[in-house]
């Protein structure tokens, strides 16, 4: 069967290639989720790909719909708009409020109009907007039933692919709508769960003859329409056909690590506040940049201007990395959904971008939290990146100074392939900072916990700390 595009970036992809053409599908949604916006827009692409269109507004004014959608700057020129809404003549009027009663309105005379619209503009595409109306139009369930059914059949004999839109809380009742179409959209806009924000989502409830992506799909009402965020789960595959090993530009470092980061790994960079994860972080990104590494940096907290100032004082070569194409992206966790940044990441990795830097699960897990799983979502998000054999550095917060060891708040270490943990402790009345290579997965690495010192000469990497002990505990003693 042939496949009509949607014109919405992301819903081919979730449809498994768009509508079938000759189809009916109903758009369901409240007031305000989008439903008109979507119709439109499709309406539109087939305009461009020379498909007749016609919109039939069966509840507002042409007038209206036109004014509603020019913020778009859409040419509706070439889209033809039927308007069957109430005219002033077809209300009564009842003290302060305009009543239209359907059953004064002639049942038989409507439906002709709508037969004879199809007939005299046969459109590729047709929207009716708003179906529920021909509900009420209609004299009980049953002859609106064997209307709808009738009128799906002629638009199907006329190939023509059609949108039914209808409004969520009317459509509970009306469940021949339900049965008659061939499919269901439904488009929600709710808040998230701590009230900071709204999200938009749709669902597939209903698609004969093709399977679909299930489950919610966030998206956004731009400038330019509708972008769907297709929530795509990744399979975990995890080879290393890159077999080099990345220096970190420490030698101290790089012996910690066993020789450096291997191309392709997941290093988690975690600790307490204070400890100069960003700073490896950066650090490390630089060093790939000067290896010829295409890069990026998604930076949920600090600002760029933050880190080149700190960057420049610790004789971290940061800005040189931009200027030598290190892509710097600053997110802001409360305006992106979880599958709009794993789209980000497709899209750079697309492009070529081979090493990247979450900086940091703090940030991520505010997004995340704000508008789905947290874990399910970065374990999608890990298992994109090392299919496609990036190198990634991840950034993560522990809340507790001293105390018992814990390498992550949310369970997220077994997905790295090597852990860099640093701590507080206390040597000869003074606080130090300390870091130890955890975990590695492919190779060696050396256990020896050593001094990290960062100063206006950058970082550097001690020898390993044979006086002490209970350093891990938070209870460090010199032995």
């Amino acid at each position: 069967m042939e496949r009509v595009s949607t014109g919405v970036a992301g819903l081919d992809l979730i449809l498994k290639g768009g509508f079938f053409r000759g189809s009916s599908y109903l758009i369901v949604g409240d007031v305000g989720t989008g439903k008109t916006i979507l119709a439109l827009q499709w309406l539109l692409d087939g305009i461009k790909k020379d498909e007749k269109g016609l919109y039939i507004t069966l509840a507002e004014s042409a007038a209206q719909l036109r004014k509603n959608v020019s913020g778009f700057g859409w040419d509706l020129s070439s889209l033809k708009i039927r308007d069957f809404s109430p005219q002033p003549s077809e209300l009564n009027h009842v003290g302060d409020y305009e009543v239209f009663y359907p059953a004064e309105v002639e049942e038989e005379s409507f439906w002709q109009k709508l037969y004879q619209a199809v007939e005299e503009e046969r459109p590729d595409r047709l929207v009716l907007d708003s179906v529920t109306v021909f509900h009420d139009l209609s004299a009980n369930e049953y002859a609106f039933r064997r209307r709808l059914i009738a009128f799906i059949k002629f638009l199907l004999a006329n190939n023509c692919t059609t949108l039914f839109l209808a409004d969520a809380q009317e459509i509970k009742s009306l469940v021949s709508i339900s049965m008659a179409v061939d499919g269901i959209v439904r488009l929600r806009l709710r808040p998230s769960k701590a009230h900071f924000t709204s999200s938009r989502n749709l669902e597939i409830l209903k698609f004969r003859g093709s399977d679909v992506l299930l489950g919610e799909h966030s998206f956004r009402i731009t400038s330019s329409g509708i972008k769907v965020f297709p929530h795509l789960i990744e399979k975990p595959v995890h080879t290393l056909k890159d077999r080099r090993v990345f220096s970190s530009g420490i030698k101290e470092l790089d012996e910690m690590l066993g020789g450096g980061i291997e191309a392709g790994t997941v290093t988690l960079i975690t600790g307490p506040s204070g400890l100069g994860k960003s700073t490896i972080a950066a650090q490390l990104i630089t060093q790939l940049v000067k290896e010829g590494i295409p890069s990026v940096y998604y930076a949920f907290e600090e600002y760029l201007e933050m880190m080149l100032a700190r960057c420049e004082k610790l004789n971290i070569p940061l800005a040189e990395a931009l200027e030598n194409g290190l892509l710097f992206e600053r997110i802001n966790p409360l305006e992106l959904y979880p599958d709009e940044f794993l789209e980000m990441v497709r899209h750079h990795v697309e492009k070529g971008v081979r090493a990247v830097v979450i900086d940091s699960m703090r940030g991520y897990m505010l997004a995340m939290e704000e508008f789905s799983n947290l874990r399910s979502h970065f374990y999608n998000l890990v298992a994109y990146l090392t299919s496609k054999g990036v190198t990634t550095f991840i950034v993560n917060e522990i809340e507790n100074l001293i105390g018992s060891l814990k390498i992550s708040e949310i369970g997220i270490s077994n997905l790295a392939d090597n852990v860099i943990l640093l701590r507080y402790a206390e040597s000869r009345g003074k606080i130090i900072k300390v870091i130890n290579c955890l975990k590695k997965r492919f190779g060696f690495c050396q256990p020896e916990l050593r001094e990290l010192e960062i100063s206006s000469r950058g970082l550097r990497v001690g020898a390993p700390l044979t006086h002490l002990k209970g350093v891990l505990s938070g209870i460090p003693q010199v032995e």
